[in-house]
């Protein structure tokens, strides 16, 4: 058996300022599945399993995670 196709994409953006001639600040925004695609398990194998090829979970959604760091 196939199962689903699977497609996800993963972004990030970095903004770096310079505060004086000594200090930076980085601002980061990291996006995994950015789409927000659904990307389905494979299907149950078993034979003698009542949910035999169906499709009974899928992949995480759109996560994001923001960031500051300061570097000297």
């Amino acid at each position: 058996m196939r199962g689903p196709g699977y497609f996800d994409t993963d972004l990030s953006i970095i903004k770096n300022t310079k505060i004086g001639e000594r200090y930076s600040l980085q601002f980061r925004d990291s996006m995994f599945n950015a789409f927000n695609n659904v990307n389905f398990g494979h299907p149950d194998m078993f034979l003698t399993d009542p949910s035999f090829g169906q499709l009974t979970y899928a992949s995480s959604p759109r996560i994001m995670q923001f960031a500051l760091k300061l570097q000297f």
